[in-house]
């Protein structure tokens, strides 16, 4: 979900170009760099319109409708799999990806589970590829490469705005309209990008 909050902003500085051209390995291989523009980790927090909806909402319930809260999901998204990180597309301009020939994949939705690419791995002792750290195969290496388009309300405007990835299998790059503003690599946990 697209989630806006009160300003200042923040500069996002060309910290993705400098991480990755002081290693020499690619970003999701390098253990030195697990966030570029991420959000500090934190217990889950939420905004109410007011009181009475903060204290009258359950755990469980669901998040609550409000204007400052753009839900991305549940929708289909465009969809390329990847064999491997070398295989993977690159971002075309402005536009971001070119998605024609791509597919769609209904969000949120591992593609294991959408019936796309490997089946899903249930194990308990074993890894799906050779434990060899630090090092991370680069062959037989899924990527999956997801785009939507949205629009931000005229209303966010002065405000600072997040893009919150709820759960990320291993490593995400964002780009909003061809640029990239921030990479995750944290599997499963919540990162919360400023995409302002």
């Amino acid at each position: 979900a697209a989630v806006c909050s009160p300003p200042p902003a923040k500069e996002f500085a060309d910290g993705a170009r400098k991480a990755t051209a002081m290693s020499k390995q690619p970003r999701w291989a390098d253990e030195s760099c697990f966030e570029i523009n991420r959000e500090r980790m934190h217990a889950p927090l939420r905004a109410y319109e007011s009181r009475e909806a903060a204290l009258g909402r359950r755990l469980c319930d669901e998040l609550p409708k409000s204007r400052w809260i753009l839900p991305l999901t549940p929708a289909q998204w465009s969809f390329a799999l990847s064999a491997c990180p070398s295989a993977a597309p690159a971002v075309a301009g402005p536009s971001g990806f070119d998605t024609s020939g791509w597919g769609e994949v209904h969000v949120p939705r591992s593609w294991e589970v959408a019936d796309v690419g490997s089946k899903p791995i249930y194990l308990n002792h074993r890894y799906p590829f050779k434990v060899d750290p630090p090092r991370i195969p680069s062959r037989d290496n899924e990527v999956g490469s997801y785009q939507v388009r949205f629009t931000v309300p005229s209303s966010w405007e002065g405000r600072r705005a997040y893009l919150v990835l709820d759960g990320v299998g291993s490593a995400a790059t964002v780009w909003v309209d061809g640029v990239e503003v921030g990479y995750s690599q944290d599997s499963k946990l919540p990162a919360e990008v400023e995409v302002t």
